[in-house]
């Protein structure tokens, strides 16, 4: 719709104007990490319009998924937009809601095939906004670490296991280790920032009597991308004053 202002008093024309409703920005901070055989998609939502006017009526993302043999992606190759999986904000399940960023698992994935996701925002007009898109190829996982034990100390854990130096691909960059409190859900990111290379770990500042839970995942990395093995069994500990 084209709106044009003519102010004849005094001899101005005003410029045509194209008035369109605000769409939602690209979802941001996406990333695609590969979790044994599972494919782990996070993002954060968008806050503002392409107008740069506040998001404030954003309904849902609608996530699309194009799977592609190794070797042949193709950027502009058009998906058949099938049924997409669809996370609202206010009950995100299937995905994960953390900090802010939400979490959604393709579980069971074939390995040596790619797959690329589209995350759309749509409001609640049901108007599309900005989509992002990112892909990445599936991998052998390496096998988890093993012989994983805790010991408990006064507000502190004790975490040990043993990894296999010399996978069958790839070279390992370490292990990396994940914790829950008590019953509450693992966080999908890993307490270490960086995978260890050692074979313990020791988790300090902890609350005495409380449970914590924890598992662990053998880091290799092919091609510059970190691949991470299926999870460890968990184990749950809790700390004692006197040990």
């Amino acid at each position: 719709m084209l709106l044009s202002l003519a102010l004849s008093g005094c001899g101005v024309k005003g410029k045509l104007i194209q008035a369109g409703k605000p769409l939602p920005a690209a979802p941001s901070g996406v990333t695609l990490q590969q979790k044994g055989d599972d494919l782990l998609l996070s993002w954060r939502a968008p806050t503002m319009n392409q107008d740069g006017t506040p998001l404030s009526n954003l309904h849902y993302f609608a996530v699309f998924r194009l799977p592609y043999r190794a070797g042949d992606y193709c950027d502009e190759c058009i998906d058949p937009e099938r049924e997409p999986v669809r996370i609202y904000p206010d009950l995100p399940a299937p995905a994960l809601l953390f900090d802010n960023r939400y979490y959604l698992t393709d579980l069971n994935l074939p390995q040596d095939i790619g797959y690329r996701y589209r995350i759309v925002p749509v409001n609640r007009r049901g108007e599309r906004g900005a989509e992002a898109r990112i892909n990445r190829i599936v991998y052998l996982p390496p096998p988890p670490p093993a012989a994983f034990q805790i010991k408990a100390r006064d507000r502190s854990l004790h975490l040990s296991w043993e990894v296999e130096t010399t996978p069958a691909q790839g070279k390992l960059i370490g292990v990396n280790i994940y914790r829950a409190v008590g019953d509450r859900p693992f966080d999908p990111q890993p307490l270490n920032s960086e995978p260890s290379m050692e074979n313990r770990y020791d988790d300090f500042n902890l609350v005495n009597d409380q449970s914590y839970r924890y598992f662990l995942r053998s880091v290799i990395e092919i091609d510059g991308e970190p691949i991470e093995s299926n999870a460890t069994e968990s184990i749950s500990a809790t700390p004692k004053a006197g040990f």
